[in-house]
């Protein structure tokens, strides 16, 4: 998987719509929440 760090918000968009379509919405917003705990932690 690619990280999260270098996605532009318009991938993070397509990746998020697809992941809409395929059922995994909430995955992907854990995914999310994951990455951005991780983010605060190295700070």
């Amino acid at each position: 998987m690619t990280s999260l760090t270098i996605l532009t918000e318009e991938q993070l968009a397509n990746v998020y719509q697809l992941a809409q379509e395929e059922g995994l919405e909430e995955e992907f917003i854990e995914m999310l929440e994951g990455e951005l705990e991780r983010r605060e932690i190295a700070r």
